[in-house]
């Protein structure tokens, strides 16, 4: 078996075993095409398994209803599309669950930047349940129109910087986690012994598609999740931008109160509830 082979094993394992959110086989994987260590994409979906810079030279589509369509596999890549669009199926069926970006565990130092991840599940997933990559940065992506959730990160040292996710969630898309009520969110910091920096972003609901539950607020903002262990612990919260959420920035207490977090300069707009954790603040106020 050659060493590419076992990093494709290793990859599939632990992507089938630590996220629950896909239901892909490894056939879904070996599938991929796989560009030369660095150059250019051509088409998806693709799986990144040497280090390298790559980058996007046109828009590409993913047309299947389950899957990931770009899978970062090794550390040390640099991805920039070059301003253009991933673009996935958007809603077609209710048990699809499909992801733009996913940042696998072993892709430590991976940097996505520059571009629009269009009408997927998920559009940018970074790490698992318990298995982490470090120092990942998410920088000038758009995730528009995700059906559930636009940015994920259960990882360590991860900066998401100046991303924006724009009309995230379509109908009553199947509940993430049921236990804790979340159905559609912008930035989700969900654990996995993560330590994230979220500045500068954008989060707008206004042309969201989702539906509410019964007695459940599900449009968040910026949610800081404490419910893995280990939790997420994060540095930074700041000059974010939060627009006609159900609920702007919810940082649960043991998240909000790290002695070492800076949280300033958050905007929520057109709210119900702005602030929840910590924070009561009308809408339209910023802290």
């Amino acid at each position: 078996m050659s060493s590419s082979d076992i990093t494709r094993r290793d990859f599939v394992m632990g992507l089938l075993a630590t996220v629950p959110v896909l239901t892909s086989t490894p056939d879904l994987v070996f599938g991929y095409g796989r560009p030369p260590s660095g150059g250019v994409i051509e088409s998806l979906p693709t799986f990144l398994c040497e280090p390298g810079e790559y980058f996007l030279e046109r828009s590409l589509s993913f047309d299947q209803n389950l899957g990931t369509a770009i899978l970062i596999g090794a550390p040390d890549v640099s991805l920039d599309l070059q301003g253009n669009s991933i673009n996935g199926i958007g809603y077609k069926d209710p048990l699809q669950k499909t992801i733009g970006i996913y940042v696998a565990p072993q892709a430590h130092r991976a940097t996505v930047i520059n571009g629009s991840l269009n009408g997927f599940t998920y559009g940018a997933m970074v790490g698992s349940a318990t298995l982490v990559p470090n120092n990942v940065t998410l920088s000038t992506l758009v995730a528009n129109n995700c059906l559930q959730i636009g940015f994920v990160n259960r990882a360590s040292d991860t900066l998401i910087v100046e991303c924006a996710a724009i009309d995230t969630g379509f109908s009553q898309t199947i509940l993430l986690c049921p236990g804790i009520g979340i159905g559609f969110v912008s930035i989700w910091a969900a654990g996995g012994n993560g330590i994230c920096h979220i500045e500068g972003c954008h989060s707008d609901f206004s042309g969201s598609k989702g539906e509410s539950y019964p007695n459940s607020p599900l449009k968040i903002g910026i949610l800081a999740s404490a419910t893995f262990n280990p939790p997420v612990v994060l540095s930074k919260v700041s000059n974010n931008l939060i627009e006609f959420a159900e609920i702007g920035l919810c940082l649960l207490p043991s998240v909000l109160n790290t002695p070492s977090i800076e949280y300033y300069g958050n905007s929520v707009v057109g709210a119900q509830y702005p602030f929840n954790g910590g924070k009561n603040l009308g809408s339209n106020q910023s802290v």
